[in-house]
């Protein structure tokens, strides 16, 4: 067989014998260069490998891991505060009256509640409400006889606990009028009985010594008059005294006497009952007690209602005597032969609408402009006529 390699196939030669230096028929190899090989790096041409960011994937369009920016918190505001101003909402009654004088009674009403409420008294003072069906002082007794008498005990009266309502009963006139035979009077005119002791746990301490007060029951003097929206109400308040030696050797050996409306006993008071009392009252920022210059029929206050829409108001830039006037009209109604209401009065700031109509012999606009001097017409043009000023012009003949 020959010893020539076949075609296609790569000859291998083992070399056992022993290389002599010297020797040309020695095969050189090449010592490796230090470093890597060429080409086995980084490739400058490949695109750097871009890491998935931490967190979800947010559904708003932006890249996971992104944070908002610090979000504004809307200001808490209370029914009584004074309503904020906004800068995307624009007050709707920002000119409602262009000549409003009510900024004395809206800074009145904030630093001095009690000189304010004395100016609605003095402007809606009215005598007491009137009825076929009898008097309000007759109502009043009425209600004295009907009330628990066992309020000196400190027990619940029956109004609290049976009929649950601060309010005693009330009719209309119509059934007051045709119920006389009934068992029980009707009453029409509205009475609430404010006696908060018996329903706060331990009774009510007295504000300068701690001592539990003692109910002396109902103040027969009289009740002291609120002004509502419409009729007014009468409150019926009890009589509250400490006895205790501190208080026995400061005042006198008849002890410290309040009335159910003081704003000591309200001070004392859960705050879910004393939100129960319907009335802002002229003496809450001192203590007038349960003598009979002030409990006779007086008018001491006006109703939360009443004190609200006043407030608010005052708030919308609406006038004093207009104020005055609606609560008085809600309060006796409309007169019989009432006005008609004025016709409507176009704004100022809005471009005035003139209705031109030609007749029949007047010239025509062409007529008008080659009959007059065109100097004077153009300095008519040139100086504009100001809004809201027309010319009166002589009629035809």
């Amino acid at each position: 067989m020959s010893s020539e390699p076949a075609q296609g196939t790569q000859n291998v030669v083992f070399q056992t014998d022993t290389i002599v230096p010297g020797d040309s028929s020695a095969i050189s190899t090449p010592k490796r260069r230090p470093g890597r090989p060429k080409g086995s790096g980084k490739k400058q041409y490949a695109e750097p490998k871009v890491k998935r960011p931490v967190g979800r994937p947010r559904k708003d369009g932006l890249p996971a891991g992104s944070t908002n920016g610090a979000r504004s918190r809307k200001p808490v505001s209370s029914s009584s505060s004074p309503p904020r101003a906004t800068v995307s909402v624009k007050p709707v009654y920002e000119h409602l009256q262009p000549d409003f004088d009510g900024a004395d009674w809206l800074v009145m009403s904030n630093n001095k509640p009690a000189a304010f409420i004395d100016t609605l008294l003095g402007l809606l003072i009215a005598p007491n409400p009137v009825s076929p069906a009898g008097t309000v002082e007759d109502a009043f007794k009425t209600h004295l006889n009907s009330l628990s008498t066992n309020s000196i005990n400190q027990n619940i009266p029956s109004l609290y606990s049976v009929l649950r309502t601060f309010w005693l009963p009330t009719s209309p006139s119509y059934f007051c009028l045709t119920g006389a035979n009934a068992v029980r009077p009707l009453l029409q005119f509205r009475f609430l009985y404010w006696d908060p002791q018996p329903l706060v746990f331990n009774g009510v301490p007295c504000p300068h010594c701690g001592t539990t007060l003692s109910n002396r029951g109902r103040i027969a003097s009289g009740p002291i008059k609120v002004y509502d929206l419409e009729q007014p109400f009468f409150i019926i308040g009890c009589e509250y005294v400490c006895q205790s030696n501190n208080c026995v050797a400061a005042v006198g050996p008849e002890g410290r006497k309040f009335s159910s409306t003081d704003p000591a006993i309200f001070r004392s008071l859960p705050s879910t009952l004393a939100d129960e009392f319907p009335a802002r009252l002229r003496h809450y920022e001192s203590d007038l007690g349960s003598s009979p210059e002030v409990w006779n029929w007086q008018p001491r206050g006006v109703s939360k209602g009443l004190w609200n829409m006043v407030q608010g108001s005052l708030r919308s830039c609406v006038r004093k005597e207009v104020i005055i006037q609606i609560v008085k009209t809600i309060q006796h109604g409309l007169p019989d032969g009432t006005p008609e209401p004025p016709a409507a009065v176009q704004p100022l700031d809005q471009p005035m609408v003139v209705a031109v109509v030609e007749e029949e012999d007047s010239p025509t606009n062409d007529e008008m402009i080659l009959a007059e001097d065109p100097e004077p017409m153009a300095d008519q043009i040139q100086e504009p006529m100001p809004m809201g000023h027309i010319e009166a012009s002589a009629a035809p003949p």
